[in-house]
Formats: structure tokens, sequence, C-alpha cells
């Protein structure tokens, strides 16, 4: 992971000339280390509210396996 970036777009539903209707998704890009690998999608709320808790989760475990991990080498 070397870098990453996320915009918000606002998405406009029209019905003839008028907007009926507007979404916000965050537009996702992801640099990895690898050469040439990217990764790019886009978002709604939720789905970066649930993407947050899924990072969230990680990085508990992340901490639990670190802390593991030094018990066994004392």
């Amino acid at each position: 992971l070397t870098e990453v970036e996320v915009l918000i777009d606002l998405r406009i539903g029209f019905e003839d000339q008028a907007v009926v209707e507007t979404m916000p998704v965050a537009i996702v890009h992801i640099d990895t280390d690898t050469q040439g690998a990217e990764i790019r999608f886009q978002a709604s709320k939720p789905q970066m509210e649930q993407l947050r808790r899924d990072v969230d989760e990680a990085i508990k475990r992340l901490d639990i396996a670190e802390n593991w991990s030094k018990r066994e080498r004392t």
C-alpha cells in the first residue's frame, strides 16, 4: 500500500430538465506496492461506513496478533 485517494463525486438524476435526486459517492483509488497494481472502486456512504468498520476490526486483530507475537518472543 503506497497511496490512498478518496474523492467525493455527486451523482445527479434528472427528469426532463429538472434535478430529481442526488447521491454522493466516494471514488477510491489505492496504489499498491506492486508495480502496476491499482485498485479503483466507487462506494456509497453505507458501503464506506462498512469499510471503516471492517478496517477498524482488522486493526484490532493486528493489535492482538502483535501483542501475542511479543509475548512469544520473551
